[in-house]
């Protein structure tokens, strides 16, 4: 569907974004079956008619989104806290010196 639309955009001469999808989607479900016309003529048709459903232009926000911030009752681990390299362990075999 969402290719569809995107060809039903470059058409329309919008980003495919513009498009509702709700109402791509209705004018895709009530238009499936119309047997009145060949398949390309109804393909270029349909096409055309998916370029309809736009959405409304977005309103400015108020406040930018934000990051949240965690809820953690316990501190932050800052630099000084971290571990150096784990120490590691040599085997050696006593039997072949």
């Amino acid at each position: 569907m969402r290719g569809v639309m995107v060809r039903a955009a470059r058409a329309a001469g919008v980003a495919p974004v513009a498009l509702s999808f709700v109402g791509v989607l209705w004018v895709w479900k009530q238009r499936l079956t119309d047997p009145r016309v060949g398949r390309s003529t109804w393909w270029r048709a349909r096409v055309e008619e998916l370029g309809q459903p736009r959405l409304p232009p977005r309103r400015k926000r108020q406040l930018p989104a934000g990051r949240k911030t965690t809820r953690s009752r316990w501190p932050v681990k800052k630099e000084h806290h971290q571990q150096g390299p784990l120490p590691t362990l040599t085997l050696i075999n006593v039997a072949n010196p």
